[in-house]
Order: C-alpha cells, then structure tokens, then sequence
C-alpha cells in the first residue's frame, strides 16, 4: 500500500470521526492541563520525596547506566497496557465513559511529569522535559488518541446493534487495527529506551 494510499485512509478516517477524536484530543487536553495544576499543590514531603527519587534515577544514568531492556519492558507496559485497555472496553456497550477517563489519566501522567521537571529541577529541568518526556510521547499520544477513537466508534456502533449484529469484517479491521497499533507502540518503545538515557546523560 502507498503511502498516499494511506494518507487518504488516514484523513478520511478523521474526516469522518472528526468529532470523536475532537472529544479525545480535549480529555487529553484537560489531563494535561490537571497534571500541571496538581504540582502546585504536592506537599513538601512528597515533593522532596519526589525529587530524591529522581535524583538517584538521575544520577544512576550519568554513573553507572540505566538498563535500555528494562527502560523498553517498562515503556510497553505502561503504554501497551492502554491499548490493551482500550481494545477491550470498545467491544463493551459501557465502555466509552471509562475510555475517556483513561485519555484523561494519560494526559495527567504527561502534564504532571512535563509540569514536574520544570518546576523543580529549574533549566536542567526543562531540558529533561522536552528531550526525555516528549520524544516518545509525540509517538505515544497520537496512538492513543487513535485507539480510543477506533474504541469509541466500535463501542457505539454495539449500542445501535446488537452483538451477534456486528459486522465480522467490521471486527477483523477492529483488531487488525489494534494490532498496528501496538507495533507502533513498540517502535515508540524502542525510541525510548534507546534515546532517554543518552539525552539524559548528556543533559546531567
């Protein structure tokens, strides 16, 4: 397949679901937004807890190293495990609620670690944000913004049918695309573990 032909696929497929990946995209959004306002009020306690916690991290990797194979493991349990979740939920009529509160706590997870590292750790702390919190995430979002579209769209599509209704080719492209999706997921799991702890080094 070209990759005009995918081009094409891609764009009518945000086309056509427009307003569901707009209500994906804006709970991202507002866990980011959450993510960020939670740092203002940590605790001193857990914010000294927090900063010696990633101090021995960072120290670790400008001294000795950090293992890229566990980095990697880490990286696709935490992301796999979305879109593991979501592919789940999309084959259940109630799944959309949940589906969403997920794009809220992953969009949480990114604006309070961005949020984080620059309020406490000052330009070093920005650097960290932008080279070791970013990279991955440009490749990570847009695939989960995508997997709680394809969910959304095929949880709906179950409340208008009935199961034994549903469309066995409809199913097919359901978990083929959920299948891509995690390959992507592994490719940005790659990115991680192989770039983090040389821009971290560097940057430290």
């Amino acid at each position: 397949m070209s990759k005009n032909i995918i081009s094409e696929k891609i764009l009518k497929n945000i086309n056509d679901n427009a307003l569901i990946y707009f209500i994906a995209t804006v709970c991202i959004c507002v866990g980011i937004i959450l993510g960020i306002c939670c740092v203002k009020y940590l605790t001193p306690a857990e914010n000294d807890t927090m900063v010696n916690y990633i101090n021995i991290i960072l120290q670790s990797v400008a001294g000795e190293g950090i293992n890229s194979k566990a980095i990697f493991v880490q990286a696709i349990k935490n992301n796999g495990l979305f879109i593991l979740a979501y592919g789940i939920l999309g084959i259940t009529i109630v799944g959309v609620p949940v589906i969403l509160i997920l794009n809220i706590i992953k969009g949480f997870t990114l604006g309070f670690s961005f949020s984080f590292f620059i309020s406490k750790f000052a330009n070093k702390g920005a650097l960290l944000g932008i080279f070791s919190v970013l990279p991955q995430n440009l490749i990570y979002i847009p695939c989960i913004v995508i997997a709680s579209v394809l969910a959304i769209k095929y949880s709906v599509n179950l409340i208008k049918l009935k199961r034994n209704s549903t469309n066995p080719f409809a199913t097919k492209e359901y978990i083929k695309n959920f299948i891509m999706l995690t390959i992507v997921i592994i490719i940005g799991s790659g990115v991680e573990s192989v770039l983090n702890p040389i821009i971290i080094r560097f940057i430290v």
